[in-house]
């Protein structure tokens, strides 16, 4: 009899376990279900800035003519889209070289566009290399990863991924790249707010 009483216990709390474990995987599929599609979202929204300020009439024109006063106009709809998105550590232009032509930092909140001294040849870094490559229409995405100033690694640590399209003149000539710095840290909020949901 204390056999049988001991076996049901057993199987009762074997069951009850497994039914916690069931409930506990359904809701952890649940949260990276949404973690997904917040994620997919973000990067969506990037992409279509991207390409937007890409196909650009003006970006046209600039590519074409090479005219400093539409490179300094660009420069200005760059810095706009820093300030008024808040999404982006960089928007910069680099030519086919991979020199940086025209480059805006977020500066904390205060975008700006950065002295033509200042800006970095930027050749031999593997988002550039990568991008260069690319068919018009394609975009980049890099990994996660640290931002590098002057060949060091800045401090604070600023977690980016950079988004990148090749730019192409009306002759289909390769004439440079399109970059976003994209702060890494928003991505990876919505992503810890999706998977906590609300438990510690």
């Amino acid at each position: 009899g204390v056999a049988i009483i001991t076996i049901a216990i057993l199987a009762s709390i074997s069951l009850n376990a497994q039914y916690r474990l069931d409930r506990r995987a359904e809701r952890e599929n649940s949260r990276i279900e949404i973690a997904r599609h917040l994620l997919a979202h973000d990067f969506s929204v990037v992409s279509s800035e991207l390409r937007l300020t890409a196909n650009l009439r003006l970006m046209q024109h600039y590519l074409d003519s090479g005219s400093a006063a539409q490179r300094d106009e660009m420069a200005q709809n760059f810095l706009v889209l820093a300030r008024e998105t808040g999404r982006y550590a960089q928007v910069r232009y680099l030519d086919a070289t991979g020199q940086e032509i025209i480059r805006v930092n977020y500066n904390d909140a205060h975008p700006a566009i950065v002295p033509r001294g200042q800006l970095q040849d930027k050749s031999g870094r593997y988002f550039f290399r990568d991008t260069i490559k690319l068919k018009p229409g394609e975009i980049f995405v890099s990994p996660l990863d640290l931002n590098i100033e002057h060949d060091r690694l800045e401090i604070p640590y600023k977690p980016m991924i950079r988004f990148g399209m090749p730019l192409f003149d009306s002759s289909g000539r390769r004439k440079g790249i399109l970059l976003f710095n994209y702060f890494g840290s928003e991505l990876l909020q919505h992503f810890r707010e999706a998977m906590s949901g609300g438990d510690p």
